[in-house]
This record gives structure tokens, C-alpha cells and sequence, in this order.
């Protein structure tokens, strides 16, 4: 399981991201807090093809 913080820095470096509700993304809480994993159509239930390979190859320092 992945944390709030790292779905957000996976989403926004994530060139595959496609929200499932476009309208969303121009929403105020989006505007506040940022996108994450949970917001793309790619996200099903806790799986997503690429999500580890965009958490190994993040710059975490």
C-alpha cells in the first residue's frame, strides 16, 4: 500500500495520468491538495501497471 504523499508524486510525475473525471481536476480540493493515484482511470483497486516503476525510478532524497 501506497502512501497519500507517494500517490501524489507518482501521479504528478506520471505522463500516463488521465483523470476519470475531468471536471475534477479543476476542482477546488484538487487546487489545494494536488492530484494523486486514486484520481486516474488507470488506478482500479489498489493496481495500476506502472506505479512501481515510477516510485523506483523517483528521485527520493
Amino acid at each position: 500500500m501506497y502512501s497519500l504523499e507517494q500517490m501524489k508524486a507518482i501521479a504528478e510525475q506520471c505522463e500516463h495520468f488521465s483523470p476519470f473525471d475531468e471536471s475534477m481536476v479543476n476542482s477546488q480540493e484538487v487546487t489545494k491538495k494536488g492530484i494523486n493515484c486514486t484520481m486516474c482511470r488507470h488506478y482500479d483497486n489498489e493496481n495500476c501497471n506502472i506505479i512501481d516503476d515510477i516510485l523506483v525510478n523517483m528521485d527520493q532524497t
